[in-house]
């Protein structure tokens, strides 16, 4: 059984964003479990009951969260954004496989991925049968996704939208200037924000999504020269 892929990325800095997120989550209640898998028997909050937690706390804090979901042969593919009006953001982007290549198995993953990946980024928990929440932390990672679901076969969620039609498979995605800048750091030992900053310096730009091709040629031999010297 093939397991899920995760990989993830931040703009050069997430502060702003980082304290929004504390303030929404104070408000956040536990998601209401309020359907059934009858595979297990067992109640579990919705993804629309996820958003129903979540979507005024983060509204109100000038957070927003953006999924968007596409597919290959094998698999879903879902990018999730944590974003914030300062222009801040988190993004994971999930691959997750399916267990037939029929429209019900890709529609059933594609509502479990964003299920998860949303309770994740935003922190919030089902509310258990017992009254006891398990906990669900927020990680610019998104470690929970990988944890609650690596070893869950996508058969014991076909209770959900059950008439998704199948998605369009998407041609890889190229790397972002921004990626490419992250990727290059990394290799020579640089954090996200030192490479952020070189970024800053360089190109006078503060967005991520403001970078052009032209910027990482420039960018990357300031790294090469920031390391030798």
């Amino acid at each position: 059984m093939e397991t899920i892929s995760l990989r993830s990325e931040t703009s050069p800095t997430i502060g702003a964003l980082a304290a929004a997120l504390a303030k929404a989550q104070g408000a956040m209640k536990f998601a209401s479990k309020d359907s059934t898998n009858p595979h297990f028997k067992s109640k579990y909050a919705d993804l629309a009951a996820v958003w129903e937690a979540i979507r005024e706390p983060l509204s109100a804090n000038g957070l927003a969260i953006f999924q968007n979901p596409s597919s290959d042969a094998n698999g879903i593919i879902l990018e999730t954004i944590l974003m914030h009006a300062s222009g801040e953001f988190i993004r994971s982007t999930c691959w997750m496989p399916v267990a037939q290549k029929t429209a019900q198995a890709y529609g059933s993953a594609t509502t479990y991925a964003r299920r998860y990946s949303l309770a994740a980024v935003a922190g919030v928990a089902a509310d258990d049968d017992d009254g006891n929440a398990a906990s669900v932390p927020a990680s610019g990672e998104l470690r929970a996704v990988m944890q609650a679901a690596r070893r869950v076969e996508i058969q014991d969620v076909v209770a959900e939208d059950r008439d998704e039609k199948p998605l369009t498979p998407a041609p890889p995605r190229k790397a972002t200037p921004w990626e490419r800048m992250q990727e290059a750091g990394k290799s020579k030992g640089l954090k996200v924000v030192d490479v952020g900053r070189i970024a800053t310096r360089v190109t006078n730009k503060t967005k991520t999504n403001a970078f052009t091709e032209e910027d990482v040629d420039l960018v990357l031999k300031e790294i090469t020269a920031s390391v030798s010297a």
